[in-house]
Formats: C-alpha cells, sequence, structure tokens
C-alpha cells in the first residue's frame, strides 16, 4: 500500500522526533522537567555544588529547571523565601532557627557546607594577645569595630557567640554591615573596619591580597568549642514547609543531582577543571595567582550534600547559652526527610 505524500511529510518526521525523544529521555523531560528557584551567594566557592550541578546538566539529566539567583546576604535569602520569590535558601542552620522562631516554619532539605568562618584584622593593627590565641586573643577586639555581610546575618551571630564564649560582651564591638569581599576589601584597606568576619575562601583572599592577618580560623579549630560541633549541619539548602509539602520529588531530584555534583568535585582528576569554574563564577580580583588560591583552598573545602540532624542540638546549646533563643528546637522538626 502506497503512503501519499502529504502522510509521509507529516508522518515521518514526527516518527523522527519521537524516536530521539525516546532514545535521549527527552520525552519525560519534555513533560517533566520541574522549576525551582534557589538563593546562592555573589562571589563566592559557597556555591560549589549547586554550579557544578548546573553548568555538568546535573539538574537538567534530573528533570529540572533550577534558577540559582544570587544575592549578598542571608537575611535577603529569608525576605526573598517568605515572599516566594525562591523555594530554597542557602544559609547557615542559626540563621534558619532564628527565622523558624520568628515563625517562618522552615526545614532544612540538603546540606552544603561545614565550618566556613574566619575572623581577619586588617593590616597594622596592634594585637597584643594574639600570640596566646582565642579566647585571650578576643581582648583586643573590644571597642573596635568588625564588619559582617549584613546586620543579622550568620557572619554577626558567630561574631556574638565568639565574644560570648570568650567571657565579653557580644555589643564590646560596633557591628558594621561591608557585605562580601568586595566590600570587605575598600572597608579594610580605609580602616573604616579594624576586622572583618569572612566566610570560606574569604580569608585566603585577604592574605594573598596582603591586607591583614587571620586572627581566628573556625575551619582550623579555632574559636569556640560550641562551634566545632556543628561541622556536619553548618549550613545547607532549607525551604518554607508549606511549599515541601507536595514538592517532595523535586527535593528529591534536586538532591540526586546535587550528589552527582559533589562526586564529580572530589575526584582528584577534576580539581583543575573544579577550579576554573570556580573562578569563572567567582572571579578573585587583586589576587596575584587565582588558580594557585582555587586549587590550593579547594582540596580540602568542606562542601558536602550531607545533614546530621543529630548534629543540630549543638546549634540548639550555642544559640541557648548565648541566649539567642528561647527554648531548644526539635531537630526532627527541622529536618526535612525524603
Amino acid at each position: 500500500m502506497r503512503v501519499s505524500y502529504k502522510l509521509r511529510t507529516i508522518a515521518l518526521p514526527m516518527l523522527a522526533m519521537l524516536t530521539f525523544l525516546f532514545v535521549t529521555g527527552g520525552f519525560a523531560r519534555a513533560q517533566d522537567k520541574q522549576k525551582l528557584a534557589v538563593q546562592v551567594y555573589s562571589g563566592l566557592f559557597m556555591n560549589l555544588i549547586p554550579w557544578v550541578a548546573q553548568s555538568r546538566g546535573y539538574y537538567e539529566k534530573h528533570g529540572l529547571d533550577v534558577d540559582l539567583v544570587s544575592m549578598n546576604n542571608g537575611p535577603q535569602g529569608l525576605a526573598a523565601l517568605e515572599g516566594g520569590s525562591i523555594q530554597l535558601a542557602l544559609n547557615n542552620t542559626d540563621v534558619m532557627i532564628l527565622a523558624d522562631e520568628k515563625g517562618l516554619d522552615l526545614q532544612m532539605v540538603s546540606g552544603n557546607w561545614g565550618q566556613q568562618f574566619s575572623i581577619f584584622a586588617r593590616q597594622g593593627l596592634k594585637l597584643p594577645h594574639a600570640s596566646q590565641g582565642y579566647p585571650a586573643v578576643m581582648k583586643d577586639f573590644v571597642g573596635k569595630k568588625v564588619g559582617v555581610a549584613a546586620r543579622g546575618s550568620g557572619t554577626e551571630i558567630a561574631m556574638r557567640a565568639t565574644l560570648a564564649e570568650a567571657g565579653l560582651a557580644p555589643d564590646s564591638v560596633a557591628y558594621v554591615a561591608v557585605g562580601g569581599t568586595t566590600g570587605q576589601v575598600p572597608a579594610l584597606r580605609s580602616a573604616r573596619v579594624d576586622f572583618v568576619v569572612v566566610p570560606m575562601e574569604g580569608a585566603a583572599v585577604l592574605k594573598a591580597m596582603d591586607l591583614g592577618t587571620s586572627v581566628v580560623d573556625f575551619q582550623k579549630g579555632e574559636g569556640p568549642q560550641s562551634f566545632q560541633r556543628l561541622t556536619d549541619c553548618y549550613d545547607g539548602f532549607f525551604g518554607k514547609r508549606s511549599w515541601i509539602v507536595g514538592h517532595e520529588d523535586t527535593l528529591k531530584r534536586f538532591i540526586a543531582a546535587n550528589k552527582e555534583a559533589e562526586a564529580w568535585a572530589r575526584n582528584p582528576a577534576n580539581l583543575t577543571a573544579l577550579s576554573k569554574l570556580m573562578l569563572q563564577k567567582a572571579p578573585k580580583a587583586g589576587v596575584p595567582d587565582p588558580m594557585a588560591l582555587a586549587e590550593n583552598y579547594l582540596k580540602t573545602a568542606p562542601y558536602q550534600t550531607r545533614y546530621d540532624e543529630k548534629c543540630v542540638s549543638g546549634w540548639n546549646d550555642m544559640l541557648l547559652k548565648n541566649k539567642l533563643i528561647q527554648k531548644p528546637i526539635d531537630p526532627a522538626k527541622l529536618v526535612w526527610k525524603p
């Protein structure tokens, strides 16, 4: 039986398209791709897992259309989460607990990073107690100006706890909002601030630019003992419980893609490619050898998709001790379980 020319012109292209979609899995993706808006931070390696997952195509592979929304600090992320312009915020557990206590009803869905902060002093600042380390060195902070990302951010909470556990009043310093590295550099150079609380690679960047010295480095086990128990539940992605209910499949896909990204990043054979990607996303202007800085830092960077619910009790203890919360939060309520 002969097929008419008109029928062939319709059927053959359609057959070819269906064959392609079946072979590539595109048919499922075309029908089932789910949108997700996620907070990341401007200019920080902290975004390593979502950046890798997006650039390597892992989100697309798992049927997600992810919009990574760049923001400058945690409070901006909370505002966007509350307003509904994003579904997942990226922040520290303490920030989430404090927001939850105020009624946001949040749940952590995935880990992202372990210990992350360093406290950096500007060039030429006299630190008579520096050789004694923490907690004695905190005496040199009294009456000084400390740069934080934003008022109420995780950097300020960390500074308050660091002072309190050294036996000093959390308000014995003046807090100045300076933003990220781009704001910290001029603030240190002009002596607008005496110290800055910097996340992740920030201390390495400032040191490479010869702007001062690291005084307390949480990533090396220095600082308040209460913080050293928090590595496995330090930072992660969290969302509103009201959104999470009904979007569990989306979250499972998100976590699966992030796990693939973490596995790829941890392969030593990918270190150069990983470093190039991080510098493309977060250039380190003013650093003499950005590639060396990136490779050295990323070899031991504490990025992770795991999030240990048991570890949350440490946050409760620290926040209660420093009178930042009125009562402990139930870890089982705080952490979403697939």
